[in-house]
């Protein structure tokens, strides 16, 4: 009777620690995962310069990604691979291959999440070191493989311009891990594809021109909407800077523009952001007023993240005219942007039949919303799509009112 009790009683704890165990994690799965858990641990440039790389080491002297390693029970075993593949039709390489694949030995997380760059695999790499206090040194092993042929025909081609080429570049980061001893079947997958595309020269569209062209370039508003084409590059900066030329003082546009600035209002700043990547309204407040007779200088920057730092792309400097908007004239622009930029999309006598004093839109003044393909865009969009009509850069294929 005492034996099956005590039978009973054994049989019962382990029931209890059945159920205890999971709960206290000793049953979960070892699972060791990169947090963030998404491709925002990468930190994405607009030019990548061979400067930055060692090729022959795998490493790189910049930060490209920043993750720590996490594991839901200590300790862990761990194994990471790094691949990059290619894509970039200019050096004939039209579907994704493989580059580089740089990969750990097999290691151990004793207690503590580990911090982890890309500068922290390469060849040369022998500890990682973990978050504890103070921090455990975790020894590790790196190994690169390399396709040769095709690394070394990569290399050939872009050695001349010291950058890496345009195209699509694949990165991945695979974690493996398990318990200490056991299989790595626990797997967390991290891959970020970077289009590296070589930033092009700003070049300006309205208003102004050369400065011998002033008389050609009045504008007829103390409110210009400045505007000009780029590439598309979503991590870019755009940055505007106007000032008045001035005979007496400067005898060059260059000289004007580097001279006191009427926008941005703090000398300073040297230059004043703008929130889209191809126009500027200017505004009635924070800015020193354009004043009628006067000649204005304004030129357009471009600035960029590269793997050697910050660079700058300038445009080229435009003169214009501010117009006297009290004098009589049936060809005068109005004072709104929109008629502005309409005014020199189409001929004086279009113009005229719509907007002169027998036209239909005598006095019109755009008011919105504005609407396009049912979707609500800005003022400033709409006056970027009538600049691309009339610089034949959009074609009209059919109009519809309402």
């Amino acid at each position: 009777m005492i034996l099956s009790q005590r039978k009973t009683g054994t049989t019962q704890i382990l029931l209890l620690l059945m159920v205890l165990l999971p709960v206290f994690g000793f049953g979960q799965q070892i699972r060791v995962s990169l947090d963030p858990p998404d491709d925002s641990g990468f930190i994405e440039y607009v030019a990548y310069y061979l400067s930055g790389f060692d090729i022959q080491a795998g490493t790189s002297n910049f930060e490209f990604f920043k993750y720590r390693l996490v594991s839901n029970r200590y300790p862990a075993d761990v194994k990471i691979e790094f691949t990059l593949k290619a894509r970039s039709p200019s050096l004939g390489i039209p579907n994704p291959e493989q580059i580089m694949r740089v990969e750990t030995n097999r290691f151990r997380m004793p207690s503590h999440p580990i911090q982890l760059n890309n500068r922290d695999l390469s060849n040369n790499t022998s500890f990682l070191y973990d978050q504890a206090n103070p921090p455990n040194a975790i020894p590790v092993h790196v190994t690169t493989f390399m396709d040769a042929p095709k690394l070394d025909a990569y290399i050939s081609s872009i050695i001349t311009s010291g950058k890496i080429v345009d195209g699509d570049y694949i990165f991945t980061i695979k974690v493996r891990s398990g318990s200490p001893g056991s299989s790595l079947s626990s797997i967390h997958e991290i891959t970020k594809t970077i289009r590296v595309q070589s930033p092009n020269s700003i070049q300006l569209q309205s208003p102004g021109g050369a400065l011998a062209d002033t008389v050609q370039n009045v504008i007829y508003t103390t409110y210009p909407l400045f505007m000009w084409n780029t590439d598309q590059c979503n991590t870019c900066q755009y940055f505007i800077r106007v000032a008045e030329f001035d005979r007496s003082r400067h005898s060059s546009l260059s000289e004007a523009i580097e001279d006191e600035t009427m926008l941005p209002l703090v000398q300073s700043m040297e230059w004043a952001p703008t929130d889209v990547a191809n126009s500027y309204q200017y505004p009635p407040s924070g800015t020193r007023p354009l004043i009628t007779g006067r000649v204005y200088v304004w030129q357009a920057r471009k600035t960029f993240l590269t793997t050697a730092g910050t660079e700058a792309i300038l445009s080229s400097v435009y003169a214009f005219k501010i117009g006297d908007v009290s004098a009589p004239s049936s060809m005068q622009v109005a004072l709104h942007p929109l008629l502005q930029t309409l005014a020199g999309s189409l001929s004086d006598s279009q113009y005229e039949s719509f907007f002169g004093t027998s036209g239909a839109l005598h006095d019109f003044i755009p008011e919105g919303p504005y609407w396009l393909n049912g979707n609500t865009i800005d003022e400033n969009s709409v006056n970027y799509i009538l600049s691309q009509i009339a610089n034949n850069n959009v074609t009209v294929t059919g109009v519809r009112l309402e």
